[in-house]
């Protein structure tokens, strides 16, 4: 878009495309946070759940068991699209519609109230080192 004020006449601008959003950016500004950022893989992290410590991929926000008693499904991370709540990240389970935002979410886990998240773990062992492991464990 393009700027007609006095004040700042003919500059061209970004508009957040949603109709209740008056949020903008200047178009030299994004230019410039754009060319820092071109081939660079640190940064923000997580564009899920914004955590640091790992990608979208790896988030284990993305898919989550469904903590509802007798539900076998399995919670998605999801973006709101509603007027009242646009852009914010929330998980919904579509087996049995169990919705949480994801900030509680996130505050529960913190406060050690959610331990059921869908975690990977990789352990790295020669095959030697397993097998004498495992057997001295399994024989009596």
């Amino acid at each position: 878009m393009t700027s007609y004020t006095t004040k700042n006449y003919n500059i061209k601008y970004l508009k957040c495309q949603h109709s209740k959003c008056t949020e903008f950016q200047w178009l030299s500004d994004a230019n410039v946070q754009s060319e820092s950022s071109i081939g660079t893989s640190s940064g923000s992290g997580c564009f899920g759940c914004g955590g640091s410590s790992h990608w979208i991929r790896d988030c284990p926000w993305k898919e989550s068991k469904c903590e509802v008693q007798g539900c076998v499904g399995t919670k998605i991370l999801l973006t709101s699209r509603q007027d009242h709540s646009y852009g914010h990240k929330y998980l919904k389970c579509f087996t049995c519609g169990n919705f949480q935002w994801l900030k509680y979410a996130l505050e529960d886990f913190k406060e050690g109230k959610n331990g059921k998240l869908n975690v990977k773990v990789t352990v790295e062992m020669g095959l030697d080192e397993f097998i004498k492991e495992f057997k001295a464990k399994t024989t009596m």
